[in-house]
């Protein structure tokens, strides 16, 4: 168990947020109202890397406007009316189970990261995702198996690594969260939060490698990660 002190310092803001290469996000912040495109009722003609023809892929684009302002209601009716037309697409299902997780429709969405490994069993980011869910629920066994799938099918993936990290510490893990975050930064070297969960396992290594810490601390601030108090405390900086 970690103790209080630790949990201070292992910040759960760190382990990142959904989103990435599964999301088709381009923007963000406020705005005029999203224009979606009038939708064909089929999937016909040359299909986009989403699986999607060209008409669909404008909707998706426009609901993945709508997520990037938070507008997850309406992000769910969107996915709902491609679901309705491509039941199979494996891009539209598991957005659409992010979209039920914001909306804290935890079952829903479980479902929907199973249908879309169900089409398409080596769909690495289906499995990632999956596990996510199930690490956001305490379901830390069934989320490093899942992890580990999709891992499997695309082993470069850091972020999947970072969250396989958080998972060994709070198992107490500490060696094997080791290895997971210089796995992260060996494929990314500028992904600033491995770099902080690096020198938190330093800092409270017993005794603390406070040298170690302090290095990591400060290339995690390198590269985007916010100062923090507890650390900044625990290394005197």
């Amino acid at each position: 168990m970690l103790t209080p002190g630790e949990q201070e310092l292992l910040k759960e803001s760190l382990l990142g947020e959904l989103g990435g290469s599964g999301l088709l996000i381009h923007q963000s912040g406020d705005g005029p109202e999203i224009n979606y495109p009038e939708i064909n009722a089929d999937n016909n003609g040359k299909l986009t890397n989403l699986g999607l023809n060209e008409n669909l892929t404008g909707f998706a684009r426009a609901i993945a406007s709508d997520f990037a302002r938070g507008n997850y209601l309406k992000c769910e009716q969107g996915y709902s009316q491609l679901l309705k037309i491509v039941p199979d697409n494996v891009y539209s299902l598991r957005n659409m189970g992010i979209i039920k997780m914001r909306l804290s429709k935890g079952n829903d969405a479980e479902e929907l990261f199973n249908s879309a490994i169900k089409y398409n069993p080596e769909d690495d980011y289906s499995h990632f995702i999956l596990g996510v869910y199930y690490y956001r629920n305490g379901l830390n066994e069934l989320a490093v198996k899942s992890i580990d799938r999709g891992l499997q099918i695309s082993p470069n993936n850091a972020k999947a690594h970072h969250y396989l990290g958080a998972i060994f510490i709070e198992r107490g893990l500490r060696e094997r969260a080791r290895e997971e975050f210089q796995r992260v930064i060996a494929i990314d070297p500028t992904f600033g939060d491995a770099y902080y969960n690096l020198a938190y396992l330093y800092v409270t290594d017993s005794p603390p490698q406070l040298v170690r810490a302090r290095n990591f601390y400060l290339e995690a601030q390198k590269n985007g990660t916010v100062a923090d108090a507890a650390m900044d405390r625990k290394l005197g900086t």
